[in-house]
């Protein structure tokens, strides 16, 4: 994954239900592909900093309301 932004110097991680990430690892990633299902877990849990603080922009595709 992440292979087509390899030119650009950026970080492109996948946190699913299959993939895991540390926190470090997170911190790290420039571009992070989630699901809406992990996004809502892990937003969730506390910590000193919000991954949620650390977005500028959010994608999310196939959601049914």
């Amino acid at each position: 994954k992440g292979k087509e932004l390899n030119g650009l110097g950026s970080s492109v991680r996948e946190l699913t239900g299959d993939m895991q990430l540390t926190k470090t690892e997170i911190m790290q990633t420039q571009m992070l592909v989630t699901t809406p299902e992990k996004w809502d877990v892990v937003t969730r849990k506390p910590g000193d900093v919000s991954l949620s603080q650390l977005v500028r922009l959010l994608i999310i595709d196939e959601v049914c309301i």
